[in-house]
């Protein structure tokens, strides 16, 4: 694997921190585990490990529940394995397969697993494509030449998404102004779920485990950032996505902060 996130767009590595508005700060390297050693609040967002409909270059969206393949267990288990100091406090996931069990093997690695309990969200589960594109083939493939692609389709949805056109679906899909809308609202909940509010949250980390489409235009709408920016967003399997927020007493706001996106540096050398 390549590393990811360094020169990319967006696609930060350790050690570059990116401010309200996508105001690039060199920052002091940071500590590989991102340790949280202030009293801002952590959250970690991790995209689920590769499924056979990944390798093969097919949509999956909400209506395709694919399960990690075995290369997409070893990346969760390594992802895992990059995670397994950190004191997580809290855990939530998609409840798709691919994201769950990404979500549980990571768990198993954290040394308070015993105390966790993971809170699965519809609203996590990663945009709809609609029934046309979902399990489709999307990406050119030499082994599937004689199937059905549609990745000119695909890639003339994306062309609108990125001209501004942010209300445009794939037929009887979401858009990403429907997705950011959901996905802002769904960070809400799970930052302010009752249970987990009433043992304080100041100080304390976060685990999301979602998905690719779903943290790129999630991460746009945190950091301040043009949705016709979003696939600058790289997210590879198991990528991970280190943020901070900081409460604004005057009206309730957040002010959100990024110090790693897209950094998959655990899968170097396998």
């Amino acid at each position: 694997y390549k590393r990811q996130g360094i020169n990319a767009e967006y696609g930060l590595s350790l050690g570059t921190e990116v401010m309200m508005g996508s105001e690039w700060s060199e920052q002091k390297p940071a500590d590989p585990r991102s340790d949280n050693k202030d009293k801002r609040t952590r959250v970690i967002l991790v995209r689920h490990g590769e499924t056979d409909h990944n390798r093969e270059g097919r949509a999956q969206g909400q209506g395709v529940n694919s399960t990690l393949n075995d290369l997409g267990r070893k990346q969760a288990g390594l992802v895992a394995h990059r995670l397994h100091s950190e004191i997580i406090h809290f855990v939530a996931s998609s409840p798709l397969e691919r994201a769950s069990e990404t979500a549980k093997i990571i768990c198993e690695e954290l040394p308070n697993k015993d105390q966790l309990e993971i809170f699965f969200h519809d609203g996590l589960k990663e945009m709809s494509l609609g029934p046309n594109f979902e399990g489709k083939l999307v990406r050119p493939t030499a082994e599937n030449s004689g199937e059905p692609n549609y990745h000119e389709e695909m890639l003339s949805v994306y062309a609108r998404w990125l001209a501004g056109e942010y209300n445009i679906s794939f037929p009887g899909g979401e858009s990403p102004a429907q997705v950011q809308q959901r996905a802002l609202q769904t960070l809400e909940e799970i930052i302010h779920r009752p249970e987990w509010q009433k043992e304080g949250i100041e100080g304390k980390t976060f685990l999301i485990v979602t998905h690719g489409m779903f943290i790129k235009i999630l991460l746009c709408g945190l950091l301040k950032v043009p949705l016709s920016e979003m696939l600058k967003f790289k997210q590879h399997n198991t990528a991970v996505n280190v943020l901070f927020f900081t409460p604004n007493d005057d009206d309730g706001t957040k002010t959100w902060s990024a110090s790693v996106t897209g950094c998959f540096y655990h899968l170097e050398g396998n």
